[in-house]
């Protein structure tokens, strides 16, 4: 049988891990390599909120068909809230925090 104190321990160790998971990806955020598809979806994004803005633009761009709108704005809007705390890094760079962060739980 688990006590209670081991389940707790194996809970505390996933935690830890992904901790120092996140924080290696804060660390090496501006290290990684930009994918050839990062510039398009920056773009996706930025249009994908302006389409919600009134813009009918975004609608003619080539890539709509790859991801829906909300992926793109949900990103895009996150990635800016994390430039705006660190400006030296790029929206590209933000980016790729939102993706580590995302997978981390998975």
């Amino acid at each position: 049988m688990v006590t209670l104190s081991a389940r707790l321990s194996g809970h505390l160790l996933k935690f830890w891990v992904l901790v120092l998971s996140a924080v290696i990806g804060l660390l090496l955020v501006e290290d990684y390599a930009v994918s050839w598809d990062a510039p398009e979806e920056i773009a996706m994004g930025s249009e994908a909120l302006r389409a919600y803005s009134a813009s009918q633009d975004y609608f003619s761009l080539e890539a709509t068909s790859i991801h829906g709108p909300a992926y793109y704005m949900l990103f895009v809007a996150i990635s800016r809230s994390i430039q705006a705390a660190f400006p030296s890094w790029s929206l590209m760079d933000s980016m790729y925090v939102d993706i580590h962060v995302a997978f981390l739980p998975g």
